[in-house]
């Protein structure tokens, strides 16, 4: 699983920890809504996250050679990348809790038999 950053309201990233208005545009990038990028890493700063995007998963990059940035904590969202899509998992726990109402009590050979037929092939 990979981490990826979900920007929850435009934003800027900056260079450092200063606010946008403050800085060059050379050392500025807005970053709009909904966008999603793969992080190499992170580290929560005060208010401040500083992120380092993953260069290799970028399916675009406005960043230049920067990949380290600072960017506001309340204006994005961090996640981890499923291996599978969600409706696979859902089926799965859908399927458990019928079996469960079953009283089938070993859920886990049922687990392991969808996941021999239901697993998406990449």
């Amino acid at each position: 699983m990979t981490d990826t950053l979900t920007i929850a309201q435009d934003t800027w990233f900056t260079l450092s920890k200063s606010q946008s208005i403050d800085l060059p545009d050379e050392q500025k990038r807005l970053v709009s809504t909904g966008e999603r990028l793969p992080l190499s890493s992170y580290e929560p700063d005060a208010d401040w996250v500083r992120v380092t995007l993953d260069r290799d998963r970028l399916s675009s990059n406005p960043f230049g050679d920067d990949m380290t940035w600072y960017v506001k904590a309340a204006d994005v969202e961090f996640a981890k990348d499923l291996p599978f899509p969600l409706a696979f998992f859902s089926k799965i726990i859908s399927r458990i809790l019928v079996a469960a109402k079953r009283g089938d009590t070993d859920s886990r050979i049922l687990v392991a038999e969808m996941i021999d037929t239901d697993t998406p092939s990449g």
